[in-house]
């Protein structure tokens, strides 16, 4: 890990691979960071995306090691991603996001769409409803997610972001490696920045974007996903006009753990030959 000083902020950066080879800029999710791309989490993404592309990790602001800023905005955080590719003297890249991280992903490409050369949206959601999709999930169920702990959030994700059938065994190593990621990346923030944060998210809508993008763009969703539901992807999709969309069959939220080899083939395929 080494850190870039890039619009204004201190942004905690790692990358893999080889330079010359053509950029993808991962953006992470809410409430997580990029220390569990180095381990079981992502480790397979990151051996085969390495194998024909230059993978930038950051942390976005608010998240992981990186600064946290007084604002927080996905225009601030779209010119973010754009910064550190300036910094790295990165031209045009891939930008792939999951989860929160398609916010940011979808704003870079709609301000953005020369520095772009495809967008991946992994379990997406195009709008405001209540901050991350963990958020506006405890919102429509009530839940104050600023009283509860790390591991208490995981599990009450756990009941939303699982397909039926997705086995124990592969969400309790999920779980646990997840707290471990997180611990290891050593930074916790207060109850007041994380409601500052979920505050600054509270209102945003990407459709507008997305009906004038041309992007080629891969929309995935998982069938049984009730934090980023599949009907939000499809309506992304729709919305896109050069746009692939991919809904997996024995997935939640957390396609990228329970169909692994599968994601990681579509985004591959996709990226190379779309």
């Amino acid at each position: 890990m080494f850190y870039v000083k890039a619009n204004n902020i201190k942004m905690a950066v790692e990358t893999y691979g080889d330079p010359d080879k053509p950029a993808l800029m991962v953006l992470h999710g809410g409430a997580t960071s990029i220390a569990g791309y180095r381990t079981w989490k992502r480790k397979k993404f990151l051996d085969r995306m390495t194998k024909n592309f230059f993978v930038v990790l950051f942390d976005r602001r608010c998240h992981g090691k990186t600064g946290f800023p007084e604002s927080f905005t996905f225009e601030e955080q779209a010119t973010d991603v754009v910064a550190l590719m300036d910094a790295l003297c990165i031209d045009k890249a891939a930008v792939m996001g999951e989860s929160a991280g398609t916010y940011v992903g979808g704003r870079t490409a709609i301000l953005f769409p020369e520095r772009v050369s495809h967008l991946v949206l992994c379990v997406p959601h195009d709008r405001a409803e209540g901050g991350t999709p963990a958020a506006a999930y405890f919102k429509r169920n009530n839940i104050d997610q600023t009283k509860l702990s790390f591991e208490e959030v995981m599990k009450l994700i756990d009941a939303a972001a699982y397909a039926p059938t997705t086995p124990a065994s592969l969400k309790d190593k999920f779980m646990a490696f997840s707290v471990q990621a997180e611990a290891e990346a050593g930074v916790q923030f207060t109850p007041e920045q994380t409601a500052a944060a979920y505050a600054a998210m509270a209102v945003w809508d990407n459709r507008p974007g997305y009906a004038t993008l041309e992007v080629p763009t891969l929309v995935m969703s998982g069938k049984y996903d009730q934090l980023c539901p599949a009907e939000i992807g499809r309506e992304i999709a729709s919305l896109v006009k050069n746009s692939k969309y991919v809904e997996f069959e024995h997935s939640g939220h957390s396609l990228s753990v329970e169909q692994e080899d599968e994601m990681i083939d579509t985004v591959e395929d996709f990226l190379l030959n779309h």
